[in-house]
């Protein structure tokens, strides 16, 4: 069992975190770290305490967690600060974020 296995196995967080690892799938909105978010903006999102069963049911938890906090071009920006500490934190060392050509549209270019 390689080490990693075995911080999985066992729940160690700390030794997960100490190993190099690729997060790819991440659409900064819900993958940035709390504190930084809650320190930076005055905002404390709630963890999520129930499984969703829709994507209706995550726009609406989302809604009345996050709200517009990431609007606009500083909000986008926050969040994908927000994604690179998380993912520092994590010991993230290769990270995709869910962006595409179509972010091209937003705000007027």
């Amino acid at each position: 069992m390689t080490l990693f296995q075995e911080a999985l196995r066992t729940g160690n967080l700390e030794a997960l975190r100490s190993i190099p690892k690729s997060d790819l799938h991440n659409h900064a909105f819900g993958g940035g770290n709390r504190a930084w978010i809650a320190r930076t903006t005055g905002h404390d999102i709630a963890p999520l305490d129930l499984p969703l069963s829709s994507m209706a049911e995550m726009h609406e938890w989302g809604g009345a967690h996050i709200g517009r906090l990431f609007d606009g071009p500083r909000g986008r920006l926050t969040a994908f600060e927000a994604t690179f500490v998380q993912a520092r934190y994590d010991g993230v060392t290769r990270l995709e974020i869910g962006e595409d050509v179509w972010a091209r549209t937003l705000f007027d270019g």
